[in-house]
């Protein structure tokens, strides 16, 4: 069975040849452009290895990047811009990369990477210690769906109050600082300024989940470290 190469970027100049290059080594590959796309394909399709074009303007890549890191043992090659330099390679390993090239590497050098991680990895899981699921007796969170009932009763939230409420979630009981929920829901790992809408949205949630948000008694605080979920994970 032939290995396959899931390369995730806008940019179809750069993407098309090194796909070409990737597929002469007798791996399938396949291209997203967009991050539903590339989402539902990883899912999907379980790739083998992912290189992600950490370049592109509007796609969300480092996001991608932990969400993937979290879910899949899959080898990641970022694709950084050339002139964020040798700090953009360092910057993209340190989040969680397993090799990063310039975009302006040659594509033959880039496929022969991809052969070499192959050679070494077996083939990937997705990640068994991670349910796809939260729940602590009355609260249900469904990671995939993206849908939360408290009680049985649906709970509307928005897509970045669910990615707050994901964060604590998928580590019950585990304190997470402001900074490591606003490098995980908005995937930017050095603005700090993240970390007041935090608060708001930690605020939101304790609206619609907690009897009593001036005293709550599931979305916890620890002081001068972070937030955290009281109650721990429970069998369905």
């Amino acid at each position: 069975m032939n290995h396959k190469a899931l390369l995730i970027g806008e940019k179809r100049d750069l993407l098309e040849p090194l796909a070409q290059a990737i597929a002469e080594k007798s791996i399938e590959v396949r291209v997203s452009t967009s991050e539903e796309e590339a989402t539902a394909t990883f899912w999907d399709w379980k790739p083998d290895i992912i290189l992600l074009d950490l370049s592109s303007q509007k796609l969300a890549g480092w996001r991608l990047m932990i969400r993937f890191k979290e879910f899949s043992s899959a080898p990641i090659i970022a694709l950084v811009d050339p002139e964020q330099g040798t700090k953009g390679k360092i910057l993209a390993l340190r989040m969680g990369a397993d090799d990063s090239v310039y975009c302006s590497d040659s594509v033959k050098e880039v496929a022969a990477r991809v052969k070499a991680h192959l050679r070494r990895t077996g083939e990937p899981e997705l990640n068994p210690s991670v349910p796809d699921y939260y729940y602590d007796g009355q609260l249900l969170i469904n990671f995939s769906s993206r849908q939360v009932f408290l009680d049985g009763r649906p709970i509307q939230l928005t897509s970045k109050e669910f990615a707050v409420l994901a964060c604590l979630a998928r580590h019950p009981q585990q304190v997470m600082s402001l900074r490591q929920i606003a490098r995980l829901v908005w995937a930017d790992p050095v603005n700090q300024e993240r970390e007041g809408p935090v608060r708001y949205y930690i605020y939101r949630l304790r609206k619609k989940l907690e009897p009593d948000p001036s005293s709550p008694i599931r979305i916890l605080n620890a002081k001068g470290f972070g937030y955290y979920l009281d109650n721990p994970r429970k069998p369905l």
